[in-house]
């Protein structure tokens, strides 16, 4: 399985470091790395939802609906949780990263970098699943993730009107109306190609993103903070994401999605959150870096050890 594995991953990481390495070399102009994050939540990710939501068959039950937002967000709660006890083993203080480390470790990669590792495993059967899943997370990060940064009066509630949100809800909203049988083919066959741009574009964008951010950023390395964020992100949040998929009665695709979901690095925007709501975004870099990096070989192992473990 390992070598299965790492021909899913290596892929995304190429894609990754080659958006890095245009960034680097100044190969990309920074309005068109804007240009190019915009047009992919606006248009080709919302396209591609769309796509893959409207007549998926696993969304007929209204249980797995439900459990899969359900997991995204308890999997980011419980991450929460945990990385806040580390934080304060660490002795980490408001002001100089707690806040900051506590959401950006609990935050994962939980949509572009895990959606072809998912297909690569299990096929296209469990991308409706992955994105009603990638909601629920986006719950919890706008909501309880900002009131950690920031306190309740921050939550950012409005920014759940973004892209593929939206995109989630109406394709639902289609799915339940029938439109996989009176919508044009035309129609479909546009968005499944407008939808086959996303994950190399935003794979290619993240990158870009993680050495803009780097290089914009003055920091400086802290063992800790990356020690601590990485056996948090890499190690205990794994098992117990994995925990829940092992003992909740949770449909199989469901239970793929968490496999894959604890095997991701911590997810970029959390960087982005950090300078919005007054955090501490050197912080948030290192553990970008510090898990995506380690994430190349950590990966084959949870998936393979965590396959094992749930049966699949």
């Amino acid at each position: 399985m390992i070598p299965q594995i790492f021909e899913a991953i290596i892929p995304v990481f190429l894609m990754v470091l080659i958006g890095a390495a245009f960034h680097r070399f100044g190969w990309m102009a920074p309005a068109l790395e804007t240009g190019l994050m915009q047009l992919n939540l606006n248009l080709f990710f919302p396209s591609f939802i769309l796509g893959k939501v409207i007549g998926d068959p696993l969304l007929n039950e209204f249980a797995t609906v439900g459990w899969a937002i359900a997991s995204g967000y308890a999997s980011v709660a419980a991450g929460l949780l945990l990385s806040a006890l580390v934080a304060r083993l660490l002795l980490l203080k408001p002001g100089q990263g707690l806040r900051t480390f506590t959401v950006a470790t609990a935050i994962q990669n939980y949509g572009f970098m895990a959606l072809p590792v998912l297909v690569a495993l299990f096929g296209e059967g469990p991308l409706g699943v992955l994105f009603l899943h990638g909601m629920g997370v986006e719950l919890a990060m706008w909501t309880i993730g900002v009131m950690v940064l920031r306190g309740i009066s921050e939550a950012g509630w409005r920014s759940l009107l973004n892209g593929p949100c939206i995109a989630v809800v109406l394709g639902l909203m289609l799915h339940y109306v029938g439109g996989a049988h009176w919508m044009p083919s035309a129609l479909l066959g546009t968005l499944r190609s407008l939808g086959s741009c996303a994950v190399p574009i935003a794979l290619f964008v993240i990158g870009a993103a993680i050495a803009s951010q780097a290089r914009m950023e003055p920091w400086k390395f802290q063992a800790r903070t990356v020690l601590g964020a990485s056996f948090t992100r890499l190690g205990a949040i794994p098992l117990v994401v994995l925990a829940m998929a092992r003992y909740l009665p949770l449909p199989l695709e469901i239970r793929q999605v968490l496999l894959v979901q604890a095997a991701m690095p911590a997810a970029v925007f959390p960087i982005i959150l950090a300078r919005m709501y007054g955090g501490h975004p050197a912080t948030a870099i290192q553990i970008v870096l510090a898990t995506t990096i380690l994430s190349l070989g950590t990966m084959p192992w949870i998936l393979k050890w965590g396959a094992r473990w749930l049966g699949l």
